[in-house]
């Protein structure tokens, strides 16, 4: 009679145990499940002034602070670089220069909060940390 109540309580444990380990923790989402839906934020330097980034599937559309600064952009993501990488592909905007052009961003993604900083669509450079400096932008956003 022990040994079968030991092996009763080892399954029990080992069943507890698998569904334990098998939660949904939205910190192991991948990124692109993380970006997906509205953030509004302001542009580092410009808190005063409001913006919004709006992603579904793997596009962005980016509006803001004034009227003629809008962006429709596809996007990929690098997770495993350091700092994480996206390289975000200009559809449509005001600017026909960027039409085609490549953005490189870098980002974070720390509980609710999504910092981006990146160069002028086309630059080949991506920057290196979130420190605004010289032509990169950088973007505070939170998660609606």
């Amino acid at each position: 009679m022990k040994k079968s109540f030991r092996i009763i309580v080892l399954v029990a444990l080992s069943v507890f145990l698998t569904i334990g380990c098998t939660s949904t923790d939205s910190t192991k989402l991948p990124d692109q499940e993380l970006l997906q839906g509205i953030w509004i934020g302001h542009e580092v330097g410009h808190e005063d002034e409001k913006c919004t980034l709006t992603v579904s599937g793997n596009n962005i559309e980016f509006r803001g602070a004034h009227p003629q600064e809008w962006y429709k952009a596809t996007f990929t993501l690098d997770e495993k670089a350091k700092p994480k990488c996206m390289d975000t592909l200009i559809k449509e905007c005001p600017a026909p220069k960027y039409v085609g052009k490549l953005a490189r961003v870098i980002y974070k993604i720390e509980n609710n909060t999504l910092t981006l900083a990146g160069n002028e669509p086309g630059v080949d450079t991506r920057p290196t940390s979130f420190e605004r400096s010289g032509n990169i932008r950088g973007f505070v956003l939170t998660k609606e």
